[in-house]
């Protein structure tokens, strides 16, 4: 084999070898989600997507608007040196028919006094930053002691309830 055969083949051998080997790479995010180092951030109006965090099968709201947190504890991007369990932060608006929303409220009371929701929530944990301008003026112009309640298709969620809306928050920590 001359000196030009064997560059040849070592060449290829080293091109191969530099295609065939594998890159992590990172999944393609959503377009309405963003990452920062292992926090994910997503801003969105898509009612599958939120059905997906929060059962919508029993009352299904016309639209929606959520904001989630998903901070990924795992260590699988190495950004921990210790792995931990993840934690996530849901804040939503769900809009309801007449219709839904009265059978929803069929099934909403004030939370039991053990509840986590009953002494901790308040008015000003739903002024999301996020929020329309129209959602965040009824919101503050509500009677505190009347809205804060729970809900059986949204078990171990904070909710806010106003005029065929529904405020939740959900925190996974």
């Amino acid at each position: 084999m001359t000196y030009a055969s064997r560059y040849i083949v070592l060449a290829f051998i080293a091109v191969a070898f530099t295609c065939c080997q594998r890159k992590q790479e990172q999944p393609k995010l959503p377009p309405d989600t963003t990452r920062q180092g292992n926090i994910y951030t997503t801003h969105s109006r898509d009612t599958a997507r939120l059905s997906k965090l929060v059962n919508l099968r029993l009352y299904k709201p016309h639209a929606v608007e959520f904001h989630y947190t998903y901070i990924d504890n795992s260590g699988g991007d190495n950004f921990l040196s210790v792995p931990g369990p993840s934690d996530s932060y849901l804040e939503a608006v769900l809009y309801f028919d007449s219709a839904t929303y009265s059978q929803l409220l069929k099934v909403c009371s004030d939370p039991p006094q053990e509840s986590p929701t009953v002494n901790r929530v308040s008015k000003g944990d739903f002024v999301f930053n996020w929020l329309p301008a129209g959602v965040t003026e009824e919101l503050l112009k509500s009677d505190s002691s009347y809205h804060n309640y729970t809900c059986a298709p949204f078990r171990r969620t904070a909710l806010w309830l106003l005029d065929k809306k529904v405020l939740l928050r959900k925190e996974s920590i």
